[in-house]
C-alpha cells in the first residue's frame, strides 16, 4: 500500500483523524490544514500562516 493510501486510511471522511489503537507502529505527522506546513506535536497555531487547524495523520 502507498503512502497516499495510508492517509486517506488515516482520516475519516469528515476530515477528523481516526483514532489508531496500533500506536506503536505508527508515525504520527501533525500539518496545517490551511498551507500545508508541518509542525510540531504541541502547536496550537501555525507559525506560517497563523490558522488553528492542525491536522493530526497517523502514518502506518
Amino acid at each position: 500500500m502507498g503512502g497516499w493510501e495510508r492517509l486517506k486510511r488515516a482520516v475519516s471522511a469528515d476530515g477528523e483523524p481516526r483514532r489508531s489503537t496500533e500506536t506503536d507502529s505508527a508515525d504520527v505527522i501533525y500539518e496545517c490544514r490551511h498551507c500545508g506546513t508541518t509542525v510540531d506535536q504541541r502547536t496550537e497555531y501555525c507559525p506560517a500562516c497563523g490558522v488553528s487547524e492542525i491536522a493530526t495523520y497517523a502514518i502506518e
